[in-house]
């Protein structure tokens, strides 16, 4: 089935039902990355890396493999002030996060050495502007970077969602460590039954891997989106919805219905 994933769509098209996607989000600069990693408690660790030539009078230099620089700060909370805006608060640590990744970007050549923090802005990193369910960009170094999220492996448990306002949808997604998921719902009194699928693996269309649900021939989507329609009409329920899996975190995924991208929590 060929569909644009709701994840793609721009953000200001796209209901985010959850305070803040969760999950980690990665600007890849060549020889540096920075990431995101943002967890349920609304906070976010910043983390850097580099690859940087061998130490200076350690041999000869094309002979010995580069050097692997690391670094993490945080967390830091995450604020929002605007439709698809965060700001994160570094109180008074923003300079020790501009430090970490300063010192990688000389060392692996990026900025010159007498560069003040290597040419980092005071705010840089500082207010995220989500384009996309899965994207945001954010000022650095005099430039506007975007960061993209990188999904989490399978994850086996309970993962559940359940909607506080009438009609009250509720999903659940029980997933194995083989990839076979039960999964059934509930909207205004109605229910499914619990029916096995398979998640498959996939990444066309996408800058990451996202699970397919594939019939194991005991059931289809389709019976469990036919109530559901009926039962929650508000949801704009389309043909593809319920159908990507996305582990954000090893206890969130997210799951499309209409034009919304639900939050399911890892609750067993």
């Amino acid at each position: 089935m060929n569909f644009v994933s709701p994840w793609l769509i721009p953000a200001q098209l796209l209901v985010i039902t959850t305070a803040q996607d969760v999950g980690r989000f990665v600007h890849r600069g060549g020889v540096y990355n920075i990431t995101f990693d943002v967890n349920e408690e609304g906070e976010t660790t910043i983390g850097s890396s580099a690859w940087a030539p061998a130490e200076p009078g350690s041999g000869s230099p094309h002979l010995l493999p580069p050097r692997w620089l690391w670094a993490s700060s945080g967390p830091y909370s995450l604020e929002r002030i605007g439709d698809n805006i965060y700001h994160v608060d570094f109180g008074r640590s923003a300079r020790t996060c501009y430090g970490n990744i300063a010192w990688q970007l000389k060392e692996a050549g990026v900025a010159k050495a007498d560069e003040p923090l290597a040419g980092i802005q005071d705010g840089d990193l500082a207010t995220l502007h989500y384009t996309t369910g899965d994207s945001f960009t954010t000022n650095f170094r005099n430039e506007e970077i975007e960061f993209v999220r990188v999904a989490h492996s399978l994850t086996p448990g309970v993962f559940e969602y359940a909607e506080p306002e009438a009609p009250h949808l509720k999903l659940r997604y029980q997933v194995r460590s083989d990839g076979v998921v039960g999964i059934s719902a509930e909207c205004d009194g109605v229910t499914t039954p619990r029916l096995l699928f398979k998640l498959a693996p996939r990444d066309q269309g996408m800058q990451y891997t996202y699970y397919a649900v594939e019939p194991l021939g005991l059931g289809t989507l389709s019976h469990i989106r036919s109530k559901m329609k009926s039962a929650c009409p508000n949801k704009n329920w389309k043909d593809s919805d319920l159908s990507q899996v996305v582990f954000a975190t090893d206890k969130t995924m997210y799951v499309a219905v209409g034009r919304s991208s639900l939050a399911l929590i890892k609750t067993n």
